[in-house]
């Protein structure tokens, strides 16, 4: 390859989106100054359980639980007035995405502001992080269960922490 050559040189559009597709994460192109769904990666059903051309004909917000819809897009407009990329939901804990079957699964999602041809869009990177969300919870409830344990052994009576530390 010579370094010359750009991309669109060396592959196909057929290419580029094969490359998209490999992606372990699910890529979405949302209009930037709505909520429209304007392309889903192919392994969007691993994700979501919709195929890129029902999620085509979706709104953001379709997927999302019914009661955060309505937070969403407030959340969106100020996203909208100040677009940068950043992590969604950054101090507010797991993301959570209402699946094709109903269930809710916990994700991590990234948006990108991106402008092609003067037209405002959004890519938002979706990571499915339910397995991995649930061993941090059984982690954080086992070290929960250690520190009250602790606790308890460290102020019963004969234990008192306050005795132990000022021992000679």
């Amino acid at each position: 390859m010579n370094t010359t050559e750009s991309i669109y040189e060396l592959f196909n559009q057929s290419d580029i989106q094969a490359i998209l597709d490999s992606v372990p994460d699910t890529l979405l192109i949302v209009e930037g100054h709505g909520n429209a769904i304007l392309f889903a990666s192919a392994n969007a059903p691993l994700t979501t359980g919709y195929t890129p051309q029902e999620l085509c004909a979706m709104t953001v917000e379709d997927l999302l639980p019914d009661g955060l819809r309505s937070r969403h897009v407030k959340l969106r407009s100020g996203f909208q007035k100040n677009p940068e990329t950043r992590w969604m939901g950054q101090n507010r804990g797991a993301l959570l995405l209402k699946m094709a079957n109903g269930e809710i699964r916990k994700i991590e999602a990234q948006l990108n502001p991106l402008v092609l041809r003067g037209t405002d869009l959004i890519l938002a990177w979706i990571r499915d992080i339910t397995d991995r969300r649930v061993e941090m919870d059984f982690d954080e409830k086992k070290l929960v269960g250690a520190l009250l344990t602790l606790y308890r052994e460290a102020t019963t009576p004969e234990n008192r922490l306050d005795q132990i530390m000022n021992q000679d």
